[in-house]
């Protein structure tokens, strides 16, 4: 029986970097340390990344977690102008992976001057994204 294995999974080792990407499925009370850590890093952007919702699809104005994620930032006081949203296609399995080729496509053609990130995940899932 493994007892000591959490700190490995939910690893922490941020660097200077320009933005912070936040996995657009972590429940509201984490997008709030989210904007902490921003404030506390030299991050230019906070870029939100999501699946489209699954339920209620057709009666939200937001398609895809990544942003809802980022109108809930918005609604907690976060400035429009430093926020992406960044949606993945849908998938059935390695919904993570599918985010992260989203966010390595937008990286490549936008126009933003975005060389480094931190990820901003939550508990155990963290070394998987990592």
């Amino acid at each position: 029986m493994l007892t000591h294995i959490h700190p490995f999974l939910s690893i922490t080792s941020p660097i200077n970097a320009d933005a912070l990407v936040v996995e657009g499925w972590l429940p509201d009370y984490a997008l709030k340390g989210a904007m902490e850590e921003f404030d506390r890093g030299n991050y230019q952007k906070i870029i939100t990344t999501g699946l489209p919702l699954r339920k209620g699809y057709y009666l939200s104005e937001y398609k895809s977690y990544a942003e809802l994620t980022a109108a809930t930032f918005i609604a907690l006081g976060f400035e429009p102008d430093k926020l992406v949203a960044v949606p993945a296609p849908d998938v059935n399995v390695n919904r993570t992976l599918a985010s992260a080729q989203a966010l390595r496509e937008w990286l490549l053609t936008s126009d933003e001057s975005i060389k480094s990130i931190n990820l901003y995940s939550f508990d155990v899932h963290t070394r998987r994204s990592w």
